[in-house]
């Protein structure tokens, strides 16, 4: 579910910051462009920046140069003003998730319903004791309480 999750996040991220930039752009570029430019020309070259530039290669030159230099400079300021809005979009995001998650404990969680820890479940070991809390030691054998365990050369010493 956080796999399908992230993928459309990142699609839908993707889309809505393009349209943003692609409009940012196309109105730099209305407001920039050389006079004298043909209105088709300005239509084609407001869709992309690489279009802006080969249609710029083919007019004759002041007119060429000015086009690519203004497509360049609103494709810059349009990616710097996109990239502004995105910072503010994620720090909005960030201080909701804190605001949300205040006093929230995945650890507080985890001992209220007594599960046992995903790497000793995958390690095939045997359900802990409920007081036991894990504790990763370096040591051959260490105890703690009623919890033993001996470490494996293939994996460190996990002490519940």
């Amino acid at each position: 579910m956080s796999e399908t999750a992230h993928e459309v996040g990142t699609a839908l991220g993707t889309a809505v910051l393009g349209s943003i930039l692609l409009g940012f752009h196309r109105t730099g570029l209305a407001s920039q462009a050389p006079i004298g430019l043909p209105g088709d020309v300005l239509s084609a070259a407001e869709e992309t920046l690489a279009a802006a530039l080969a249609f710029a290669a083919e007019l004759p030159g002041a007119l060429g140069q000015a086009l690519a230099d203004a497509a360049v400079t609103s494709f810059t300021r349009a990616l710097a003003w996109t990239g502004g809005l995105a910072a503010l979009i994620l720090t909005g995001v960030a201080i909701f998730a804190a605001i949300m998650l205040h006093g929230v404990s995945a650890q507080a969680d985890l001992v209220k319903a007594d599960h046992w820890s995903p790497a000793a479940t995958h390690l095939g070991e045997k359900a802990r004791p409920p007081s036991c809390r894990p504790v990763l030691l370096r040591a051959e054998t260490r105890s703690r309480g009623t919890c033993e365990r001996k470490a494996t050369p293939s994996r460190p010493l996990l002490l519940y």
